[in-house]
């Protein structure tokens, strides 16, 4: 009775802020497991926020909508993911808004498959900020992320398969580093500068049209500062 009581005061807090809405089950579950569920818009530093729940529309106060293509949603960590597959695409038109001085990225990711074949780097497509920065899944659940001509990162510890990580990137002009479910899995100390934007953004795969995910992204935030992964 007293683990009852306790989650039903976590979703009515949940509701009076606004993170609960239509009283959906899944929501209710996430409110109790502590997952956020919305977007900071308020927040200035926060340039782009997509929930993918049943669109690929941009929450927070920037408006950055993607245009996506041959995707489809699904129940993700948190109401609704986008699911990716090889024809798949989903763009950001270039923005001022979205020229970073400081970095995070930070997304829920569920492989449902690994990059394999011939060639040097077999990989697929997180988030990719044309001539700015990048992150991707390679062979066995490796994460890169890196900058143009600047720090690169390659974690040692592996996503797995099916199942739901938080794969966060960081970089404050000194250090990039990247982290699973809120603990970091590699770090590289370089001074840098992220590069301006001059291309569509593309979340799923690499730009303009390749390098294909093939799984789920769900809550994907994009931040003009280094904030917790």
């Amino acid at each position: 009775m007293r683990r009852s009581l306790s989650v039903l005061a976590i979703m009515l807090s949940a509701l009076a802020t606004g993170h609960l809405a239509g009283g959906h089950v899944a929501a209710q579950q996430a409110a109790a497991d502590g997952i956020a569920l919305s977007c900071a818009t308020a927040d200035k530093r926060l340039r782009a926020c997509f929930t993918f729940d049943g669109d690929a529309r941009d929450r927070s106060s920037y408006g950055n909508h993607a245009h996506a293509g041959n995707v489809t949603y699904v129940p993700g960590k948190s109401g609704q993911a986008v699911r990716f597959g090889k024809a798949s695409r989903m763009l950001v038109a270039q923005s001022p808004s979205l020229e970073l001085h400081e970095m995070t990225v930070k997304f829920w990711v569920r492989p449902a498959a690994f990059p394999s074949g011939p060639g040097d780097e077999p990989r697929m497509g997180l988030i990719d900020g044309e001539a700015t920065f990048r992150m991707y899944i390679h062979e066995k659940g490796v994460i890169r992320c890196s900058l143009t001509g600047r720090p690169e990162a390659l974690t040692k510890a592996t996503v797995p398969l099916n199942e739901w990580t938080r794969v966060a990137c960081t970089f404050d002009g000194k250090a990039m580093r990247i982290y699973f479910n809120g603990e970091m899995a590699a770090e590289t100390v370089q001074n840098g500068k992220i590069a301006r934007s001059i291309a569509s953004m593309a979340i799923g795969h690499d730009f303009p049209s390749s390098d294909n995910l093939v799984g789920d992204i769900d809550h994907l935030e994009l931040w003009n500062a280094v904030v917790a992964p």
